[in-house]
């Protein structure tokens, strides 16, 4: 995505064949509260928008139900995120998942640059990664966005990764 893109926003543009329906009460922004895995973890990317959500809008609008319950209810919930190095299109692939409780959803994945970009400078040294659920935005048109933030751990944040390449 260029700067351009970044500053502005593309197009939305809903690509996917599914027609899914959307509760009145789901519009909107949610799913805010930002619960961290356990452990200790440092922001490592800027907030980024789970790709191919389109593609699995019913996984992601089941996801975005419970993730609104649970935030209303005060449970907890969130994303994980997991190489998946059996994708066939991408070999550095990251799937994201959303969590609640015992319940998982694949809702999208990573975009191909930032995935390049984390297998690269961490999970190819074995540095572990996570993410952290930003928020839930879900429009009257039935488009979705599941915003997260990737997390590593301490010493190989944002700023210490953008120092290790220059």
């Amino acid at each position: 995505m260029g700067l351009l893109g970044w500053l502005f926003g593309r197009k939305r543009v809903d690509a996917s064949p599914q027609s899914v329906n959307v509760p009145g009460h789901l519009v909107g922004r949610f799913a805010k509260d930002r619960h961290k895995p356990e452990g200790k973890w440092v922001q490592t990317t800027m907030m980024i928008k789970a790709a191919g959500v389109a593609h699995r809008k019913q996984a992601a609008l089941e996801f975005a139900q419970a993730a609104k319950s649970a935030s209303d209810a005060g449970q907890r919930y969130g994303v994980t995120v997991t190489p998946d190095r059996n994708n066939a299109h991408d070999q550095n692939a990251i799937a994201v998942h959303g969590f609640v409780g015992s319940r998982s959803w694949h809702v999208g994945y990573l975009d191909r640059n930032t995935a390049a970009e984390l297998h690269h400078d961490l999970l190819s040294k074995k540095i572990p990664i996570a993410g952290e659920l930003y928020e839930i935005y879900v429009g009257s048109d039935s488009y979705m966005e599941i915003k997260l933030i990737i997390l590593a751990p301490p010493g190989h944040s944002m700023k210490a990764r953008i120092k290790a390449h220059h």
